[in-house]
């Protein structure tokens, strides 16, 4: 048996809960998998103190439907000696690999069910970034001092393996904690069917762009609405998501006409809006593998990031501006737009290089042998 542990409700659907739900499903077919995380009354209790966000819950019908099977950790579960509680601990005690997202709650959980012995088993995931590499407020400087511990390093390598979703992660971990046994495996993303050029109508003479994710300051939201305030009107934007500075996005509809806001959306609707644009900006602080910006390129968009979530990729598809400058991501944007009018994107390439490295049948294959020994 494999468990699956993440410490936010799965119905949540951010990146993170997305890939794990998908993954399971596929782990599921070979070998019996749950998948473990907390209810939203106890993630929202530790959003709202230390986040100062709720985890809202974005798609219960379609975790109902495709799920494998699910143990959602109440209060009762933490209270020794409850039906609950007991469960857990067995659940834990059977499964033959424990794949965490290896944060510090995660952590505490499998320390708590399963004591020290458990992380003979355990696959640390390191699918948030374990440093802010340009770190601001008080809580990512607390992050970097957590995650760059001696605890943390006891942790990491008393695991059965090391999983890192970039080299730059793989990078800082041999360098900081000498850690040998790391295995770099990107997250895979389903390649989309693309409708022929003929049925999307593209206006040359504008860019539409999009942004894919949490409406917060870690995925630079501040940024992307002063990349959105200074814009001209020829650069149409598109925000999708949801978050604690929704209201940011909301405001701006007051003084600027060239954005939509849409919200969360679910994949058929996302499908829609990926395929009419033309580059996504992702001016993120913090990713371990930023997978909006390779669901993007399945698409054939060019992304335009940031330098701490590059995932250097060909020139031709990634343009990562070394700065925190909304200037500078319109000048790029503005480079993008002028390659546009003279048919230079390149979206079938873009595409095909997406499909060789980053197809979920590629990725999941590569995980299934080197992280969980099938």
């Amino acid at each position: 048996m494999i468990i699956f542990l993440n410490f936010a409700p799965i119905e949540f659907m951010g990146g993170a809960e997305k890939w794990m739900l998908e993954t399971a499903k596929e782990v599921n077919k070979k070998e019996h998998t749950i998948i473990v995380d907390v209810s939203a009354y106890i993630a929202n209790i530790y959003g709202k103190l230390v986040l100062k966000r709720d985890f809202k819950s974005h798609s219960e019908e379609l975790v109902r439907k495709v799920s494998p099977e699910r143990l959602t950790l109440k209060i009762r579960s933490f209270i020794p000696y409850t039906k609950q509680w007991r469960e857990t601990k067995n659940t834990f005690k059977k499964s033959r690999i424990v794949y965490s997202k290896f944060e510090i709650l995660e952590i505490l959980i499998c320390l708590y069910f399963g004591g020290l012995n458990i992380f003979k088993k355990t696959v640390a995931g390191i699918i948030l970034s374990p440093q802010y590499y340009s770190s601001e407020t008080f809580f990512q400087k607390i992050h970097n001092l957590l995650y760059s511990s001696s605890l943390y390093r006891f942790f990491l390598r008393n695991s059965y393996k090391v999983h890192v979703l970039n080299k730059r992660d793989e990078i800082y971990l041999k360098t900081k904690f000498n850690l040998g046994k790391i295995t770099y495996i990107p997250l895979g993303v389903a390649i989309p069917i693309i409708k022929s050029k003929s049925d999307i109508r593209r206006k040359k003479n504008e860019l539409q762009i999009i942004f894919v994710g949490e409406l917060s300051f870690r995925k630079g939201i501040d940024t992307l609405c002063e990349i959105i305030i200074n814009s001209p009107k020829k650069f149409i934007f598109n925000i999708i998501g949801d978050g604690p500075m929704k209201k940011n996005i909301i405001g701006l509809t007051r003084t600027n006409k060239n954005y939509h806001y849409y919200g969360y959306v679910d994949n058929k609707e996302l499908s829609k809006i990926y395929a009419k644009c033309d580059v996504i900006v992702f001016p993120s602080r913090a990713e371990s593998f930023g997978l909006a910006m390779v669901e993007a390129a399945s698409y054939g968009l060019r992304i335009v990031n940031s330098k701490e979530v590059s995932l250097n990729l060909p020139s031709y598809i990634e343009h990562t501006i070394n700065e925190r400058n909304p200037k500078k991501y319109l000048l790029e944007l503005e480079k993008i737009l002028v390659e546009k009018k003279n048919n230079k994107i390149q979206r079938d390439k873009i595409r095909q290089y997406t499909i060789d490295n980053f197809s979920v049948t590629v990725a999941n294959s590569i995980f299934m042998k080197k992280i969980l020994d099938f």
